[in-house]
């Protein structure tokens, strides 16, 4: 089914599609012309202070996804429920009353389940980083939805150009170029590229930045997998202005698994 497709897409994607073996483009947004180089190091440490406040909230929206042939093309309602720094959980949603699958993430386990087969999948970002060639942790993910900055340790080194900021961490096998928006601060795009892996890049844009209770956030996210610079495929999150969110210890808690089966991570990786 159609539904099923997406579901089962979008939480390989917020698995491991954001962290499949990818490298940096050579094209990139100006930071602003004129700036020093003082200036725009200046501008990348205030952006680097910049997290989600300990405020509960929710997303509505829709997620698409399209192949480079548009042979597929996939649409669904999608809820974000997110505690800051704790988790989140995606719940998508082809009609409003009907909840065709559901992703929750954590620092301590990652668990998709689809609600139409009753089937899940259970791992953790561990596991997950093995079989990409990266550590995963959380506060990463959390950062790249959101078009915050990434932390990747102390160890990490930063070089800035007229261009772009690069930071690359040996330790967790990851580079990211960041291109800043001129006025507001934040990404416009993000680059991620595993030092292991260097024929593909996973290129994340963000767009129409709102000011909302959970300070700024962009209201599209759009994430393009290219090889050899030319698109593969894109997915593409709309979400609305954030709501406080009242029962999220209920929304982040994954439910029974009695009664479903359980599939090994490669073997739903390799089914899509």
């Amino acid at each position: 089914m159609r539904q099923n497709r997406l579901c089962a897409f979008a939480i390989c994607t917020l698995l491991g599609f954001l962290f499949w073996g990818c490298g940096t483009s050579k094209k990139a947004l100006p930071m602003k012309d004129g700036k020093g180089e003082a200036e725009r190091l200046m501008q990348f440490e205030q952006f680097k202070q910049t997290s989600l406040p300990n405020t509960a909230f929710r997303l509505s929206g829709t997620v698409s996804y399209c192949d480079s042939l548009q042979v597929r093309e996939l649409r669904s309602g999608v809820i974000l429920f997110v505690s800051p720094h704790e988790g989140l959980a995606l719940s998508l949603r082809p009609l409003s009353f009907v909840e065709a699958g559901t992703l929750y993430l954590s620092p301590r386990h990652v668990m998709a389940f689809d609600k139409i087969n009753q089937c899940y999948v259970a791992t953790d970002l561990v596991e997950i980083g093995e079989l990409l060639g990266v550590q995963l942790t959380y506060p990463l993910l959390e950062s790249l939805i959101f078009g915050l900055y990434l932390p990747l340790g102390e160890e990490s080194a930063l070089t800035i150009e007229r261009e772009q900021a690069v930071e690359r961490c040996e330790k967790l096998h990851i580079a990211v170029a960041y291109h800043m928006h001129p006025l507001l601060g934040r990404p416009s795009v993000v680059e991620l590229t595993s030092l292991q892996r260097e024929r593909e890049t996973i290129e994340v844009t963000y767009s129409h930045f709102q000011e909302s209770i959970v300070g700024i956030l962009p209201q599209e996210v759009r994430i393009v997998a290219k090889k050899k610079g030319e698109a593969l495929s894109t997915l593409t999150f709309t979400f609305r202005t954030p709501r406080p969110e009242a029962q999220i210890a209920k929304r982040l808690s994954p439910p029974s698994t009695k009664h479903q089966t359980e599939i090994p991570l490669l073997t739903f990786l390799k089914a899509f």
